[in-house]
């Protein structure tokens, strides 16, 4: 079990919402009113969250607050699924693009794409709204795939008629009165964006479902989700007739919360072992807002728009032609929407690419994108180590030859005299050292010659293998 839904003061939060707490603490501590509106601008910003927070409680706002900022550092940090750099994301962007320029690359900004088309086998052309067109040979959809979906491909990209009729069936919903937590002892599932939708081709007769989230701990390797439930009358309430307990009740839930997860896993065609569920499987706990704040109903709004590329859904787990990928927040494996999971997809999509251009085995070995993020650090050092290798050795060169040159017995190097001794050591120390600093300079030029063709394949330019 998460350990803040018990925490000392966790009943009090969770019974009054953020602009509530945040008008106590403006009067204990003398908040400014900018300092409130920062606050209130910070959480519209989250993803489906409604435009008001009185509908969300303190508590759960807290929550959300601390696994965003959690170990935040302004040195660009890793915490699990957000990073952040000096001066903001902008700063980080605009590093890349200064290196992809040096490199002979060429970046294009505010140009709106329109159009995709990857008919040739070769070569993927890319169109913006100005007329003008670039050509790659592969490239990666990085926005959010609404975003995308305005976007003309050729040819068409796959569809499937069970997930447009998930997408298009999805309404608002405003009044989820009921949630559970589920805990297990493994993560079981794999999730997109951090949400599993519900799927209305097998929504229940009497049962429970709805958006699922991750909660699980980012130290933690239970697995924890939490479901909102919709349509609480038909859905739940049906359960709570046939109970005769809370225990009886809690058991009906999490029955029915099992059977949903297997069915619609099944019908997504994602593998999951259905044994897993009910192995791995701790507990569930309900949290029905009708009871517990009859004054504060918890507020969810959660709505795809239709006929957009979201409608694709598990069509596009995969690069399409291993040409297109696509790297948009909604396209996390799992962890929170927003600036998490679309970095944690980036690395993904990352892997990807180099995979298929050959530049790493698969991404089977490098499935775990923190590993594969380490490896890159551990080759970053190294690089790092060898320009600095090479920078004492030149130093200690021009240190040798300077000694050389300004030594008495440097005439006399072809004579039989008693000082040739000392000054053969040092000739042959320098001979060493211009060695090392040859041999470091042709391997610092072959990685940054690499890193060039990498950046050269990646971004379909023939410039770098000239």
């Amino acid at each position: 079990m998460v350990s803040y839904w018990n925490s000392p003061g966790a009943v009090e939060l969770d019974n009054i919402s953020i602009e509530q707490w945040m008008q106590q603490q403006q009067q204990m501590y003398l908040w400014t009113s900018d300092s409130l509106q920062a606050i209130r601008d910070w959480f519209w910003l989250i993803e489906s969250y409604p435009s008001t927070l009185y509908n969300i409680s303190a508590l759960h706002g807290s929550v959300v607050l601390y696994k965003r900022l959690r170990l935040l550092s302004a040195e660009g940090l890793y915490t699990k699924g957000l990073y952040r750099w000096e001066g903001g994301t902008g700063t980080f962007v605009e590093a890349i693009r200064a290196a992809f320029v040096r490199l002979g690359g060429l970046i294009s900004t505010s140009c709106q794409v329109v159009a995709i088309d990857y008919t040739d086998p070769d070569q993927v052309i890319v169109t913006l709204a100005i007329g003008a067109t670039m050509t790659a040979k592969k490239i990666v959809v990085a926005t959010s795939l609404p975003s995308a979906s305005y976007i003309s491909y050729n040819p068409s990209l796959p569809t499937s008629p069970n997930y447009m009729a998930l997408f298009k069936s999805i309404i608002p919903s405003d009044n989820a009165a009921v949630q559970i937590i589920m805990t297990w002892n493994a993560k079981w599932y794999l999730l997109q964006g951090n949400t599993i939708l519900p799927d209305p081709l097998t929504q229940p007769a009497c049962g429970v479902y709805g958006p699922v989230f991750d909660v699980s701990p980012g130290n933690s390797t239970d697995g924890v989700l939490r479901i909102i439930i919709l349509d609480v009358q038909r859905s739940y309430d049906c359960l709570t007739k046939v109970a005769t307990s809370n225990i009886s009740n809690n058991a009906e839930v999490t029955k029915s919360a099992k059977d949903w997860f297997k069915s619609m896993y099944s019908l997504f065609g994602i593998p999951v072992v259905s044994s897993s569920i009910d192995d791995f499987f701790i507990e569930t706990d309900i949290w029905d807002w009708r009871t517990r704040k009859q004054f504060l109903p918890g507020v969810t709004y959660y709505f795809p728009p239709s006929s957009t590329l979201v409608a694709h859904g598990n069509a596009l787990r995969t690069a399409i032609a291993k040409r297109i990928y696509w790297g948009g927040a909604e396209r996390a494996v799992d962890g929170l929407h927003w600036i998490e999971g679309a970095i944690q997809r980036g690395n993904d999509v990352a892997c990807e690419v180099l995979a298929d251009i050959g530049l790493v085995p698969n991404c089977t070995v490098y499935s775990n994108w923190l590993q594969y993020l380490a490896l890159l650090a551990q080759n970053t050092t190294s690089f790092q180590n060898l320009l600095t290798l090479r920078t004492q050795n030149l130093e200690l060169l021009n240190q040798f030859v300077c000694q050389i040159v300004t030594q008495t017995g440097y005439t006399c190097l072809s004579q039989k005299q008693p000082w040739r001794h000392p000054i053969t050591a040092v000739e042959n120390q320098t001979q060493t050292v211009i060695n090392m600093a040859i041999t470091q300079s042709e391997e610092i030029e072959g990685l940054v010659r690499s890193a060039a063709l990498l950046v050269g394949k990646l971004v379909g330019l023939n410039i770098f293998s000239n």
